[in-house]
């Protein structure tokens, strides 16, 4: 083998040891976008379809198309196949910064879940009966049934709108966030921010009580987007709408 040939194999290996590079670092900008938006999954349980088996993993194999490498002479194949895997590492290079600038949105966003402790969703947003008059009303929010004193979290970057008494509400919090959502926890034992307060997404902001109207220990978590409440799960819906 002449060195001309040595060289191109040894640059066409470099080619495919980065493309198993790109490749990973996709895969990890997949997963950090999938746990950025815990809210969307809470729909899953929603619906009754259950938890996921841990470490279960599976789905169609679908593998990566090559442009086929041209059928000549040694030299041509070898040329053909660094510019397949130079033009593969291009896009798979502007998907990581297209994927990038996802999360980065993601990030200011109120997709997070507002406990981070152990906790189940009692009552989904939408019409249910009250469990005070046992008759139809429209509930509009997510009930986080857990432990009194279990930090609540802010579901998202912003600023706190009202940290306060509020009637049925008991202890509230409103965190305003980007693109006009507000995020807002009720039923707080504790309100450990004030009015005015910048906070960080996952950053403690209460802690889950019993204040207020209810018939027992949760958090009451609701996002208005634009003035209008919505179902905390379709946060991304209403955006891409």
């Amino acid at each position: 083998m002449t060195a001309g040939y040595r060289e191109k194999l040894e640059a066409l290996n470099t080619q495919i040891k980065n493309l198993l590079i790109s490749v990973q670092r996709l895969e990890t900008d997949k997963n950090e976008i999938a746990d950025l938006n815990k809210i969307e999954n809470l729909r899953n349980q929603s619906n009754g379809e259950g938890d996921a088996v841990m470490g279960g993993r599976g789905g169609p194999f679908k593998p990566v198309s090559f442009a086929p490498f041209k059928q000549a002479t040694l030299d041509s194949g070898i040329d053909a196949a660094l510019q397949d895997a130079d033009d593969l590492n291009e896009t798979l290079g502007s998907l990581h910064q297209k994927w990038r600038q996802e999360i980065d949105w993601l990030k200011t966003l109120p997709t997070g879940l507002p406990i981070t402790a152990q906790a189940r969703v009692s009552s989904t947003f939408g019409v249910r009966f009250d469990p005070f008059t046992q008759r139809p009303s429209l509930h509009e929010g997510l009930d986080f049934v857990g432990l009194i004193g279990t930090p609540v979290v802010a579901s998202g970057p912003g600023v706190v709108m009202r940290s306060e008494w509020s009637g049925a509400y008991g202890n509230l919090v409103e965190v305003a966030h980007a693109q006009g959502f507000i995020s807002r926890y009720a039923h707080l034992n504790l309100r450990k921010v004030a009015k005015g307060d910048k906070i960080t997404r996952g950053s403690e902001i209460g802690t889950l009580g019993n204040t207020g109207r209810t018939t027992g220990p949760h958090l009451h978590y609701e996002i208005m987007f634009k003035d209008v409440l919505i179902n905390p799960t379709q946060v991304l819906t209403v955006l891409r709408k």
